[in-house]
C-alpha cells in the first residue's frame, strides 16, 4: 500500500514529480514497486491519478446532488483501488452508503457500509471512531437517520444511466426501468 506517499499528499504528482517531492521533503529515493516500475505501468497509474484528481475536483458538494455521487464515486473508487490509495476510501464508500441509505436501498447501502469499515479498520484501526460508526450503521441501516430521508425518485427524468447500470443488474428498489 502507498500510504506514506498519499498520507503526504504526493499521491496525485505523476511520477516524476513525486519522485523529486519525496527526495526533497524526506531525502529518498523511493524503490517501491511503482516508483521502480516499467514505463508503460508509471505512465497507466500517472493517467489513473489524473483521472482521480478530475474527479475530485468534479465531485458535488450540495445534498441534492446525492443521485450525482451515485454515478461518479464508485469510478473514483475503482481509480483509487487500482492505484492501492486506501486513505480516502473509506470516506468515499460511507457516503456511498448513506445515499443508499436515503433513497432506501438497503442492499447498496450494506455493501458500500461493508467496504467502508474495513477500509476504516485499516486506515484508522478497529476500535477506532469511523469503524464504530459503520458497525452501528450496519447494525441497523433502516433506523440510522439517513434511511429514507429522499423522497422523490432519483432517477425520475435521467432515462438509461442508473450507478448500478455498469456494475450490476440486481438491486432492489421500486424504480420501473422503462423511460
Amino acid at each position: 500500500m502507498q500510504l506514506l506517499i498519499y498520507t503526504d499528499g504526493f499521491a496525485s504528482l505523476p511520477h516524476e514529480n513525486r519522485i523529486e517531492a519525496l527526495k526533497a521533503n524526506w531525502g529518498f529515493k523511493c524503490t517501491c514497486p511503482l516508483c521502480t516500475a516499467n514505463t508503460t505501468t508509471i505512465s497507466a497509474s500517472d493517467s489513473r491519478l489524473t483521472q482521480i484528481s478530475e474527479l475530485q475536483s468534479a465531485l458535488p458538494t450540495s445534498p441534492d446532488s446525492r443521485p450525482h455521487l451515485l454515478g461518479l464515486l464508485p469510478n473514483l473508487i475503482e481509480l483509487l483501488d487500482d492505484e492501492d490509495l486506501v486513505i480516502e476510501m473509506g470516506a468515499y464508500e460511507e457516503i456511498l452508503a448513506y445515499a443508499y441509505s436515503s433513497f432506501s436501498i438497503e442492499k447498496r447501502a450494506r455493501y458500500w457500509a461493508e467496504r467502508s469499515k474495513r477500509h476504516w479498520e485499516i486506515v484508522a484501526g478497529k476500535g477506532s471512531f469511523e469503524a464504530k460508526r459503520l458497525r452501528e450503521f450496519l447494525g441497523d441501516i433502516e433506523g440510522h437517520g439517513s434511511w429514507g430521508t429522499w423522497k422523490e425518485d432519483p432517477w425520475e427524468g435521467v432515462g438509461k444511466g442508473h450507478p448500478w447500470d455498469q456494475h450490476e443488474d440486481d438491486h432492489d428498489h421500486d424504480h420501473d426501468h422503462d423511460h
